[in-house]
């Protein structure tokens, strides 16, 4: 519920998951550590970006059942892509443009293919810094522009 204003841009914290304890290496797993990742949403006039680290399954289910609104033009899917992701949490955005931040020939996978099926499915355009390098985002007459380093 914490709202940050400066200038003409707010961010607001739509959910966060205390961490529930696991340290990294527990079962072979950071989950918990991931699902502790700040949901939020950053607002600069029309332009609604959603962050939300590296949240889960659970962190994104935990975020939905906050009943915070998570509806933004602009989604940097979380955790790289994963295949750890919430189709209701994905969906619930409704986003025109994604991005994913990852490293090329990573050795998690990342994306994965549904993950990036899911988004896609909704209509969004999807950029890879794997694939299309760095990429910057501007809102122009109501519009996402992109520009991209590379064509993916």
């Amino acid at each position: 519920g914490l709202v940050v204003s400066a200038g003409p841009v707010r961010l607001a914290v739509l959910a966060m998951r205390p961490f529930a304890g696991t340290t990294v290496g527990d079962a072979g797993d950071s989950s918990d550590v991931n699902d502790s990742s700040i949901v939020m949403r950053v607002t600069s006039g029309e332009l609604r970006v959603l962050l939300a680290g590296d949240v889960e399954e659970a962190g994104q289910g935990h975020a939905l059942a906050t009943g915070s609104d998570p509806s933004a033009e602009l989604l940097l899917v979380p955790h790289h892509g994963s295949a750890r992701q919430s189709p209701e949490f994905l969906d619930a955005v409704h986003e025109s443009v994604a991005l994913v931040s990852v490293g090329a020939r990573n050795d998690y996978g990342h994306p994965a293919a549904r993950t990036i099926t899911t988004v896609q499915r909704s209509g969004a355009r999807v950029y890879r810094t794997d694939r299309n390098g760095s990429t910057a985002v501007v809102l122009r007459e109501g519009q996402l522009v992109v520009t991209t380093e590379r064509s993916g």
